[in-house]
């Protein structure tokens, strides 16, 4: 693994298997997934099996290739807050109903990232490198809640591996503190877009952002602009 950033590719992925202009990268991106999260929620929830849709039913995702190895990714779910559904909808489960049916009122676009994922390999920690993927997959997330013109986006960071620390630093404003869930703290956050509108975003996740690829297709199956999807 090389830290120079040209060795590495950000790219925009549907997350419906039935709508893949790469298998490859695809499976890649669901392996690394189902990987991370599978021994997360068996040490957090003994969880014995963890099924397919938890990460299909996402609309979106950005994940980061190496060699055609997809070692970080984000999934992304966009939200109408202004339905009920939304509001009901299981990955609200930690947060106060009455703050959500607030925030209802004033905003409608939404979007939700989830299952943030990173190769136990490319984490700072083991010294392997020293890119920090938390720190950019934060600051994706802020920067897809402005380039699909989402009012905000949300957040649930862990407090005992100081993701909520990266989440601040990306722009992400916290509304409630030490929230148990899964057996652990995590903090309830909130990217407003109108306070992201004059962030600065580090120079690495810059790079990435400006030369992504995106392999979102149309109704054609023809590769489309991401500008003209959301």
């Amino acid at each position: 693994m090389s830290d120079t950033l040209s060795l590495f590719q950000l790219y925009i992925l549907p997350c419906s298997p039935f709508e893949q202009a790469s298998t490859a990268l695809y499976n890649s991106a669901y392996q690394l997934w189902h990987s991370v999260w599978s021994k997360t929620l068996t040490d957090l929830d003994g969880l014995t099996h963890l099924y397919s849709d938890q990460f299909t039913r996402n609309d979106f995702m950005v994940a980061i290739a190496h060699n055609q190895e997809v070692i970080a990714l984000c999934c992304f779910k966009k939200m109408d807050l202004q339905l009920n559904a939304s509001l009901n909808d299981s990955w609200f489960k930690p947060w106060p109903p009455s703050f959500l049916q607030q925030l209802s009122v004033s905003f409608k676009k939404a979007l939700v990232p989830s299952w943030l994922s990173i190769h136990p390999k490319c984490r700072r920690s083991t010294g392997f490198t020293t890119l920090n993927f938390g720190l950019i997959l934060s600051e994706l997330i802020a920067i897809m809640t402005l380039h699909t013109q989402s009012e905000l986006a949300f957040g649930t960071p862990r407090k005992d591996r100081s993701v909520h620390l990266l989440i601040q630093k990306a722009g992400g404003t916290t509304v409630f503190e030490d929230v148990l869930h899964h057996g652990v703290l995590i903090d309830l956050v909130c990217f407003f877009s109108s306070n992201l509108q004059n962030h600065y975003f580090s120079d690495e996740t810059q790079k990435l952002w400006m030369q992504r690829l995106s392999l979102i297709t149309n109704n054609n199956n023809s590769k489309e602009n991401y500008e003209n999807h959301i």
